[in-house]
C-alpha cells in the first residue's frame, strides 16, 4: 500500500497550469527541507547560546527553547510534511498546495523566529503565532478526509489538536514561571536583599 506519493499528483488537476513554484506542489517539499535545516542548525545554535555568542529570548532560556523546539518545532514540521502529502494518496483529493501551503510554512517559520528571539513587532503575539500552526494543519488535513469519508484516517486530526493543546500548556506554564521569577527577583532587588548594607535604603 502506497502511503506517500512523492510527486503529490493525485488528480487530473495537476495537468493544469499552475501559478506557483513546483516547490509548493506538495507539503513534504518545504516542510522536509526546512525541518531538516532547522534540526541541523538548532543544536549548534543552542551551543552558541551557552557560549554567550547569541541570546535566546525564549521563556526559560536556551534549555527550555531546545526542548520546546524539538517537540513542537522540528518534529511537527516533518510530521505535517508527511501527513499533508500522504492524505492526498489516501483520499485521491488535493489537500494543500501553492500559496496556501506557503502561508502555512510561513506560519511555522514565524513561530520559530518569534519564540526564539521575540522581535519587538512580534512580542505581543509570540505565543499566538506559534499556536496557530497545528490547528491550521488539523483543519487542512481533516478536509479531504471528511470529503472522502475515510473515517479510519481521521484519528490523525485529534492527535494534532492534542499536540496543539500540549504546546499551549507548555508555553503558558513557561511564561507564567518566567513572569513569576521576574517579579520575585525584582522584588528582592527592590528591597535591597542583594545589595551591600551601605547601599540598602534606610527605613
Amino acid at each position: 500500500m502506497v502511503l506517500l506519493q512523492i510527486d503529490g499528483s493525485v488528480t487530473d488537476e495537476n495537468n493544469a497550469k499552475r501559478h506557483h513554484p513546483a516547490f509548493l506542489n506538495a507539503a513534504f517539499r518545504p516542510f522536509f527541507l526546512l525541518g531538516a535545516a532547522f534540526g541541523a542548525l538548532s543544536i549548534p545554535a543552542w551551543v552558541l547560546s551557552f557560549l554567550g555568542l547569541i541570546e535566546f529570548k525564549f521563556y526559560g532560556g536556551a534549555y527550555a527553547w531546545h526542548i520546546h523546539e524539538m517537540l513542537f518545532g522540528f518534529f511537527p514540521a516533518i510530521m505535517i510534511g508527511f501527513l499533508l502529502t500522504a492524505v492526498q494518496t489516501w483520499t485521491k483529493r488535493k489537500c494543500i498546495e501553492g500559496w496556501w501551503l506557503a502561508a502555512l510554512v510561513l506560519t511555522w517559520l514565524l513561530g520559530r523566529i518569534a519564540l526564539a528571539f521575540q522581535p519587538a513587532f512580534f512580542r505581543d503575539y509570540t505565543i499566538v503565532i506559534d499556536l496557530l500552526f497545528l490547528p491550521a494543519c488539523a483543519g487542512f488535513l481533516a478536509r479531504p478526509i471528511l470529503q472522502a469519508k475515510m473515517w479510519r484516517n481521521l484519528f490523525f486530526v485529534p492527535i494534532l489538536l492534542v499536540m496543539a493543546m500540549m504546546n499551549a500548556v507548555f508555553l503558558f506554564v513557561l511564561k507564567a514561571q518566567y513572569l513569576f521569577d521576574f517579579v520575585h527577583w525584582s522584588s528582592l532587588f527592590s528591597h535591597g536583599h542583594f545589595l551591600p548594607s551601605c547601599l540598602r535604603s534606610k527605613e
